[in-house]
């Protein structure tokens, strides 16, 4: 898998791989994988340090069978 963004799906189990937040809920957020055009109705969950909003690029890795978002990717703030 290319970390920056050819892979066209969720990466496969124990793999990172990159996303963009379609939109933030309560109970996480959820994602656009590369080459799709729609948000995932399935909210993952995140790194509650990280304040995420619909748009950011995000860092993510396929643990337990799930989606968990790492961290933010961008330039620096």
């Amino acid at each position: 898998m290319d970390l920056f963004g050819t892979a066209k799906a969720a990466p496969s189990s124990g793999q990172i791989g990159l996303a963009t937040v379609g939109a933030k809920y309560t109970d996480g957020v959820s994602l656009i994988f590369p080459g799709q055009t729609a948000a995932t109705a399935k909210h993952y969950k995140c790194n509650a340090a990280v304040t995420l909003v619909a748009g950011d690029r995000v860092l993510i890795a396929r643990v337990s069978g799930s989606v968990v978002v790492i961290c933010k990717i961008g330039n620096p703030a």
